[in-house]
């Protein structure tokens, strides 16, 4: 009798755990169930837009959710918020036309490189044809979780993981060439999370604690060839940069997307928008909601995008031509 009410008393605790485990996990904010709705209802800028689309959803995240690659602008987002995954998406860059679709849900970030979109999952990095969004080649990382961030340098695909390695792979294969193990005490600057990190030419340019827009972030210009910096300028951004033999681009916090100079580091007001981003958004509950802007510009100096979380906006610009 005492062994039968043990065990009912232990079944018991078992289904209250299950059941308090199921309530946390419904009340936890979410933001996949996040409510999307519009916080700013349009924003205006001076300059026509050459197109534009709302009712586009990227996430806040502290790597590449929007890229251009040859004719095609790519991001990681949905445009049907209800409970959908998000995919990795690609547009004619001059049309804003979707051109194809792809993804699981589990996407975190992308590269590129001069044929191929490198896309970072759970536990594996697909390299995908830029025409039809086909898959090229899928590698499998051991032992790992999210990819957290991408990057290609001299013809190899850089690949930071939520794991105790970061990989090198080949790029047109994707067979790994290396597997290395996180120091402790001195992490690849690519690798650092505190760090934004874009390399353009001979120009690497770091962001300093870009995920923390309430203050002003560092961005640094070093020339690769020589290690010498060229410049250092503090800005209170609420984007990652963005970058091509041009300059480098980012949107600041009182809405204003500005270019800089990569020699010299002098700052171009190029556009303000209006009203300037929300930084924070909160709920009934109280809980904060951090907002994704993202900024990704082509390689010809052509066309810039901006994408606005709070109002769900992503536009299309020709750049004035200097």
């Amino acid at each position: 009798m005492k062994q039968n009410k043990l065990v009912s008393n232990l079944a018991s605790l078992i289904l209250l755990v299950i059941f308090l485990g199921a309530f946390f996990m419904i009340s936890l904010p979410d933001k996949q169930t996040f409510d999307w709705t519009p916080i700013v209802e349009s924003r205006q800028s001076p300059i026509p837009e050459l197109w534009e689309h709302q009712g586009i959803y990227i996430e806040l995240n502290n790597q590449h959710q929007l890229v251009v690659a040859q004719d095609k602008l790519i991001y990681i987002g949905t445009d049907s918020p209800e409970n959908e995954p998000f995919h990795v998406n690609a547009l004619d860059k001059s049309t804003g036309t979707k051109i194809w679709q792809y993804g699981t849900g589990d996407e975190n970030c992308l590269a590129t490189s001069a044929s191929l979109i490198f896309v970072g999952g759970v536990g594996k990095v697909d390299a995908l044809n830029l025409d039809d969004g086909s898959i090229v080649w899928t590698t499998n990382l051991p032992l790992t979780r999210s990819v957290t961030k991408l990057l290609v340098r001299d013809n190899i695909l850089y690949v930071d993981t939520v794991s105790a390695n970061h990989f090198l792979l080949e790029i047109e294969s994707g067979k790994i060439l290396q597997s290395i193990s996180y120091p402790n005490d001195n992490v690849p600057i690519w690798s650092d999370h505190q760090m934004n990190f874009v390399l353009e030419g001979n120009i690497m340019y770091f962001q300093k604690q870009f995920k923390f827009p309430d203050s002003e972030t560092e961005l640094t210009a070093i020339d690769n060839l020589t290690d010498t910096r060229l410049w250092s300028v503090n800005i209170p951004s609420i984007s990652r940069i963005t970058a091509n033999s041009f300059g480098a681009y980012l949107l600041t916090l009182d809405g204003k997307l500005v270019k800089f100079d990569p020699l010299s580091g002098d700052k171009t007001e190029i556009i303000q928008f209006d009203p300037a981003p929300i930084l924070r958004h909160y709920t009934e509950e109280g809980t904060a909601w951090e907002l994704g802007y993202h900024v990704a510009v082509d390689a010809s100096n052509q066309l810039i995008f901006v994408y606005f979380e709070d109002s769900t906006q992503l536009f299309a610009y020709l750049l004035p031509q200097e």
